[in-house]
């Protein structure tokens, strides 16, 4: 347990047997590791700054309600999850330019919290797996950058939002083969959306641009929900005939390439 101390990893990979557990409750995590084996890495507090890799039989669990910084000082933190991953708890999640979190396998959100920047510029979120938000009919916020920096969210796999919103209000980014599923929605509140390829909107999900600039060429297929509230099209999109398209809403929207 890391409570306070600085831990510095040389390089080195790390094995875990099926009941052990390590924990960064405070101080501060550096160097570069990759975890193996099984067991699960508890994640309530404190800072990663360093290169942290954890394969799959490893769970991670970012718990309690202190807030957590990826990076620090100027020296970036990666976090790279290739297992089962939980967030929950009111904790809130600090990323430092240009520090990033990736998620190659389940990342599930049990909170309505936040993944925010903090020191300026731009970190990121990689999402090569599936990003799952359950229990919680709030929303999952991605912030805007009032002056401390912002998250970009870049999207690769799954977008599975089984309860309440997945809000994001800094840059999302998809590049084609992406998947929105779930009875929940995801929302472009504000920022920037670059999509581009062709996307699918699963059935009983929900794609809403509420505010923000949406820009790319972008196909969406399957038997979803696209959903206009606000905000500006600047962009080619294309929309199959099995996508329902909804305008609503009081706010204006304005389309132009």
């Amino acid at each position: 347990r890391v409570s306070g101390a600085t831990v510095t990893f040389n390089n080195v990979s790390s094995t875990m047997s099926g009941g052990n557990r390590f924990e960064i409750a405070s101080g501060t995590v550096a160097g570069t590791n990759t975890i193996a084996g099984a067991g699960t890495v508890n994640w309530s507090g404190g800072t990663i700054a360093a290169s942290l890799s954890l394969q799959s039989n490893i769970a991670l669990n970012i718990i309690g309600a202190a807030s957590k910084y990826l990076g620090v000082g100027g020296a970036p933190g990666f976090l790279r999850s290739t297992g089962a991953a939980t967030w929950t708890g009111a904790g809130n999640v600090y990323c430092g330019y240009p520090s990033v979190f990736e998620n190659d396998g389940t990342f599930t959100v049990q909170n309505d919290a936040s993944f925010s920047g903090y020191n300026g510029s731009v970190a990121f979120f990689v999402n090569n797996g599936t990003f799952r938000k359950t229990a919680t009919t709030g929303a999952t916020v991605f912030p805007p950058d009032l002056g401390g920096g912002m998250v970009a969210f870049n999207q690769n796999g799954t977008i599975d939002v089984e309860n309440g919103v997945l809000s994001l209000q800094s840059q999302f980014n998809v590049n084609g083969g992406a998947v929105f599923a779930g009875p929940g929605e995801t929302r472009m509140d504000a920022g920037t959306v670059v999509m581009n390829g062709t996307n699918t909107i699963q059935v009983g999900a929900t794609v809403e641009l509420a505010g923000g600039l949406w820009n790319g060429t972008n196909t969406f297929a399957g038997p979803g929900t696209f959903v206009w509230s606000g905000g500006t099209i600047s962009a080619q999109l294309n929309l199959q005939p099995t996508v329902a398209l909804s305008i609503t809403g009081a706010n204006d929207k304005l389309l132009y390439l």
